[in-house]
């Protein structure tokens, strides 16, 4: 009898360090899942920019901070500086839909709604399109952003970039300011209708 219990005792070990083997692989497994996903594109479009935000103006645009932001431009912060990958406080305000800090920059910092950055002429306009913020957008437009401005050498346009998104409020909203539904991106292609469901 005791020999079965051992037995026994020795099977229900056996059996409890098996689970939680397997239970760590299942845990190591959707970890590695988890760091294989593919980034959406809006964020894409900022890959290379958003590990860099390394300037405190940019990191309160991006997260909403007004009050930070306020208190950054009055100790001397540029509106107008970029990140390595040039990019502006506006262009994350507008990214992440913060209208405030974009009416905040405008108003005290004389900052372009149709300020680009460095190159790729990026401007904020497109990262809210690609984001679907409607309500950046307007305010955007309100202050004479050009909702025809091409980006990158794709000469891609905020049209595109609402397309390409699935942002149907935005590229109406971008059609109404003027932006043309059949207009073209350098290698002829229109904007991509069949991403907005």
């Amino acid at each position: 009898d005791d020999d079965d219990n051992n037995n026994n005792n020795n099977n229900n070990n056996n059996q409890n360090n098996q689970n939680k083997k397997k239970k760590k692989k299942k845990k190591k497994k959707k970890n590695n899942n988890i760091n294989k996903k593919v980034l959406p594109f809006s964020l894409a479009l900022f890959a290379g920019t958003l590990p860099f935000v390394n300037r405190p103006l940019q990191a309160a645009a991006a997260r909403g901070h007004v009050a930070v932001a306020e208190h950054l431009v009055g100790h001397r912060a540029e509106v107008s500086s970029c990140t390595e990958g040039g990019r502006q406080p506006s262009h994350f305000a507008a990214h992440a839909g913060h209208v405030a800090v974009l009416e905040h920059l405008a108003s005290c910092c004389r900052a372009e709604a149709s300020s680009a950055a460095h190159g790729d002429r990026l401007q904020p306009l497109h990262a809210a399109a690609l984001a679907g913020h409607v309500a950046v957008a307007k305010h955007l437009a309100r202050r004479k952003a050009e909702v025809c401005a091409t980006y990158s050498d794709a000469d891609e346009q905020p049209l595109h970039a609402a397309a390409f998104g699935g942002h149907a409020a935005v590229a109406a909203h971008l059609i109404s300011q003027g932006a043309e539904p059949s207009a073209t991106d350098k290698g002829g292609r229109p904007p991509r209708w069949e991403r907005i469901r």
